[in-house]
């Protein structure tokens, strides 16, 4: 006969066991809008985040989420046909554990939801994969605060229902997102050097110009010219502006330089940031590089307007040379991890005409984890690129 204390025993633990599973956070997800749309412009989709758990969340506002109405690539499109419009919105730099400390978030009691509205015009271009029956599916992956947690955030994933349309009336999209500055109009041959140059040029050992990296970044303001256009920025921001362009412009020269010297078992920091070692992968980088470096960042245009505490930049990747800077980027260090120049290479390597980099990790770790897993992605993603050139492990 089993003692009746040793099953009370059993029945406490069950209890206090269903008790942690049910605490755990538990997301939603659903679309709806107009099941027939006349013109793309009309196309718009709302989004229900409901907390289906237990427990009160603070859900943050990752652009790349369904919170965020910001137009990043939150949303996988596809018709019966199965093409695809092409993605033309925004790439933003933004770490999660920083939006956390700024309070950027929504805060969710058990059974309550929230509606945010998407214009998937102003992201998607379908003047490619034309009228026809499309299935809408949103980004299901969440941050949420999570103290426990040592970034203070942790991961969600929602259970999520998309949304069906057929859509008629395509014409050609328009995007306006303002004209380059005159002092960055594109020089398509001075950076068309194919992969057989890189190569040839990376094969030749010559001078290591790693050692030149401290005295790059210890120069004088006064041997870069800093003209740049600004867009409702204070006189304060210009200054700060200024400085961080100057140190991004020798961020990435010292990078591209690092890079050039040092290639193969001799470059530690490739490894770190952006995986095993494959000349393909690394010819990719160096490209990269080159081009970022032949930029002139103290020539780009700057938009002061974002008003986004937990998002430091954007960038629309086709509009070469302007940059939008958001509450984030002000709280930034001029230099170091996430810094301001940090900030404006990430962004730059978004340019189509320079890396045409996406965002697929932010954040020192995920960006660790990315080089070991899945290398052919570290050298397509942002965040990458940027802690290469800032060299802070």
């Amino acid at each position: 006969m089993v003692p009746k204390a040793f099953l009370q025993g059993i029945l406490l633990a069950a209890s206090f066991g269903s008790l942690f599973v049910s605490a755990a956070p538990s997301l939603s997800l659903s679309l709806s809008g107009a099941k027939y749309v006349n013109a793309v412009g009309d196309l718009k989709v709302t989004a229900t985040l409901t907390n289906t758990g237990d427990e009160t969340v603070k859900v943050l506002h990752d652009p790349h989420g369904a919170l965020s109405d910001m137009p990043a690539d939150t949303f996988s499109i596809a018709n019966e046909d199965g093409s695809v419009p092409n993605f033309a919105g925004i790439m933003v730099k933004y770490v999660p554990k920083v939006a956390a400390e700024e309070h950027e978030y929504t805060v969710l009691h058990p059974g309550q939801s929230v509606d945010v509205e998407h214009d998937l015009s102003s992201a998607y271009d379908f003047s490619s994969s034309g009228e026809g029956v499309y299935s809408i599916h949103a980004n299901t992956h969440f941050y949420i605060v999570d103290p426990s947690s040592p970034e203070g955030v942790s991961s969600v994933y929602a259970d999520s229902t998309p949304h069906i349309a057929q859509i008629s009336g395509i014409e050609q999209q328009q995007f306006d997102f303002g004209s380059d500055t005159e002092q960055n109009v594109f020089n398509a041959t001075a950076i068309a050097d194919d992969f057989e140059d890189l190569e040839d040029e990376v094969a030749l050992e010559g001078v290591d110009l790693a050692d030149d990296e401290e005295a790059d970044l210890a120069e004088d303001d006064d041997d870069v010219k800093t003209n740049a256009s600004f867009r409702r920025c204070s006189s304060r921001q210009r200054r700060l502006i200024r400085k961080a362009a100057v140190s991004a412009q020798r961020y990435v020269r010292s990078a591209y330089n690092y890079a050039r010297s040092r290639h193969g078992s001799r470059n530690r920091r490739y490894k770190l940031w952006f995986g095993r070692w494959s000349p393909r992968r690394y010819v990719k980088v160096l490209r990269a590089f080159k081009r970022m470096n032949q930029n002139r960042y103290s020539g780009y245009t700057y938009d002061c307007s974002c008003r986004r505490s937990g998002t430091y930049a954007y960038v629309h990747p086709d509009n070469y040379g302007t940059v939008y800077l958001c509450g984030a980027f002000w709280r930034a260090p001029l230099v170091g991890k996430n810094s301001k120049a940090g900030t404006i290479v990430h962004e730059s390597s978004h340019f189509t005409r320079n890396a045409g980099t996406i965002d697929r990790a932010y954040g020192h770790d995920k960006c660790k984890a990315l080089a070991l897993r899945n290398p052919n992605v570290a050298v397509r993603n942002a965040d990458s690129y940027e802690y290469y050139t800032e060299n802070t492990a």
